[in-house]
């Protein structure tokens, strides 16, 4: 997610123009749809599979056979659970067309669509005047008000959420041969999903933007000249380093899966998400504590500690954390009892 390149005005000016998007609300004369493409390679299993029977599991040998790639659009309305999977034999223009006109037509009363895309290069009027002539392509086209996540911020896209429920609760680990069965099991796929209306809660808004990347509201509008100004971009470069760490951190902590939530309630996920980063901050409290002993052990010892050295100390230390090992609880260690009536008689004393 935190994969930025640079925090210029060009990539806030983007960033803030999605987040108004996705903020407005739910309007069926102007919905919001998000757009992505997904890379698959198709897989074919060399020996037949063995299937389950009673008393006996399915089995499937690990060798399989490349049968080439396809593509799959994958396209979102979030927050009215409508969902648009169109695989194809190529990422190209024409495929594109093809599936901008099929959103096109899925909304034949709106004012607008808003349509969320990332920069890739067929994203654009020229790609639907190719495919359906000058007048029928600039139509469509005028039907979309296009927002561009900026550049090496296609985490923007919520159509990076829908390409990932696709993979889970589509492709899955199983073995799909050509682009038929990938059409077929995707419209089925398509159909279920839209039938449960499975909608996406979008959290992140353009003030959580500004407090994660450390810039005000028109900050970057008032500035006219960004890049003469070290002192600011250091700032934002300082934000975003401890963002970009403690989400890797983060990462770390939650090793099972890779990050990867496998729960479809979103009750359940977000009870996985507060939990991982309750680990994560009482993980980092630890080393802190720890640092600091260490540092007034130096101080004590008349080692001279320089501010300099301190700023470069990071909290998200892992090499002394033991994710696999043995743990031991020694069970004849008996903690000291507490004193419970030290607070009574110190209260007694303090009102004599």
């Amino acid at each position: 997610m935190w994969c930025v390149a640079e925090l210029n005005a060009e990539y806030v000016r983007k960033m803030e123009d999605v987040l108004a998007t996705y903020e407005r609300p739910h309007d069926a004369t102007e919905p919001v749809v998000c757009v992505d493409e997904k890379p698959v390679t198709l897989h074919d299993d060399v020996r037949p599979p063995i299937a389950a029977s009673p008393g006996i599991v399915a089995h499937r040998d690990n060798e399989y056979g490349r049968c080439g790639t396809a593509n799959v659009f994958c396209a979102v309305e979030p927050k009215a659970g409508q969902h648009f999977t169109q695989p194809t034999a190529r990422r190209s223009a024409l495929d594109f067309a093809r599936m901008a006109a099929q959103i096109a037509i899925s909304y034949p009363a709106t004012k607008t669509i808003h349509l969320v895309l990332d920069n890739l290069n067929i994203h654009c009027r020229k790609s639907l005047v190719g495919c359906y002539g000058e007048e029928c392509g600039d139509y469509l086209w005028k039907r979309f008000s296009v927002h561009y996540t900026p550049k090496h911020g296609s985490w923007l896209n919520q159509a990076e959420i829908e390409i990932s429920l696709f993979s889970r609760q589509c492709l899955g680990r199983r073995r799909i041969a050509d682009l038929a069965v990938l059409q077929c099991q995707a419209q089925a796929w398509n159909e279920q999903i839209n039938r449960a209306k499975t909608k996406i809660n979008w959290q992140f808004s353009r003030k959580d933007g500004r407090r994660q990347f450390g810039y005000k509201k028109n900050q970057f509008k008032r500035s006219e000249n960004y890049l003469a100004e070290q002192e600011l971009r250091a700032t934002i470069q300082a934000a975003t380093n401890k963002s970009e760490q403690f989400n890797c951190f983060l990462k770390w902590v939650f090793f099972g899966g890779e990050g990867v939530i496998t729960e479809n309630s979103r009750d359940e996920q977000r009870k996985v998400i507060k939990h991982n980063h309750l680990v994560a901050n009482c993980l980092i409290f630890h080393n802190v504590c720890s640092l600091t002993r260490i540092v007034r052990e130096l101080e004590r010892d008349g080692d001279e500690v320089q501010k300099d050295a301190l700023a470069c100390i990071s909290p998200y230390l892992t090499e002394h954390i033991n994710r696999f090992g043995d743990y031991t609880l020694n069970m004849d260690r008996k903690p000291p009892q507490p004193d419970y009536g030290f607070a009574l008689r110190q209260l007694r004393a303090q009102a004599g």
